[in-house]
């Protein structure tokens, strides 16, 4: 793999901070809720300002929380469910406005979720599945229109599950892998916008936990993460599927699987920015292959 690659240690965040969640505004980072070191959801928010090279704390969130799901719609961060004080879901529903740095409660969830998987499509977070406080995964798909603040409920899909992988490919929401309890979840599934119904696709063809995803053009990459049972250890699989065919295609393992992947990995304009400790990635130089076209020529 040819290119010049160069990591650079940032100033670290005021908070030490686990399963919080990451976002990009413009070109800031901004980093909400999470866990503090005694495992405490906490409501803290922050955000890196890459031209200062500095962080900068805000108002902290009306909800303590860990692991919401969040968008950003417009000038504002919408943060939904996750992790809260009692170590259960919760409901609740709020907006950051970006220009004020001021909070505001909206319409919350009908009922407390967990592990939302969230995509945005014109202006509406949708959100799929999750867990509920029953312990019991989810199959329904909703939506939330932060202009008119209501919710809307959608053909549920196929399997339940929380914690999975949603992306929008050609105008259709693909939701990928996740959990159901301990159990690692294998679904691939296909939803259609216009006709509100949703496609089975073939399984993902690894059984593990704490994957990493991401997409590129007409492809979903499935990476590493902890092998089921997990006396097999880390996994160093590869698997990409495309959308075009409707299959999946193990790539060639990478090299080093020593790890899980609980890091969240969120691109501006010129950085790569890890949340808890922050590194940069620098992509100024233009000599840099692309990770997607990497795996994508494997």
């Amino acid at each position: 793999m040819n290119g010049t690659f160069k990591w650079e240690s940032l100033k670290k965040m005021s908070n030490k901070v686990a399963f919080a969640t990451p976002l990009i505004y413009e070109d800031f980072v901004y980093v909400i809720g999470g866990c503090d070191e005694k495992g405490t959801p906490i409501g803290s928010c922050e955000y890196y300002e890459p031209a200062k090279r500095r962080w900068h704390r805000i108002n902290d969130m009306p909800t303590k929380r860990a692991s919401p799901a969040a968008a950003v719609i417009g000038d504002k961060i919408v943060v939904i469910g996750g992790v809260g004080l009692e170590q259960q879901p919760v409901s609740a529903v709020e907006t950051l406005d970006l220009k004020t740095k001021e909070w505001k409660v909206v319409e919350q969830l009908t009922k407390p979720l967990l592990g939302l998987s969230c995509v945005v499509k014109d202006n509406i977070i949708y959100l799929a599945g999750g867990m509920a406080d029953d312990t019991n995964p989810q199959s329904s798909l909703i939506s939330f229109d932060l202009e008119n603040n209501k919710w809307k409920s959608y053909s549920p899909m196929p399997t339940p599950r929380y914690a999975a992988y949603s992306t929008i490919i050609d105008n259709k929401l693909y939701v990928v892998g996740g959990r159901q309890g301990k159990i690692p979840c294998l679904a691939c599934e296909c939803y259609d916008f216009e006709s509100d119904k949703w496609t089975k696709l073939p399984d993902i063809p690894s059984k593990r936990v704490f994957a990493m995803n991401a997409t590129a053009d007409k492809y979903i990459f499935h990476v590493g993460g902890l092998q089921q049972p997990a006396t097999l250890g880390f996994s160093d699989s590869c698997d990409k599927f495309d959308t075009e065919k409707g299959e999946f295609q193990k790539l060639k393992k990478f090299y080093n699987y020593n790890f899980k992947s609980y890091m969240n990995l969120k691109m501006t304009k010129n950085s790569a920015v890890y949340q808890n400790n922050a590194y940069k990635y620098d992509k100024t130089t233009k000599k840099n292959i692309s990770l997607y076209k990497w795996l994508d020529q494997r």
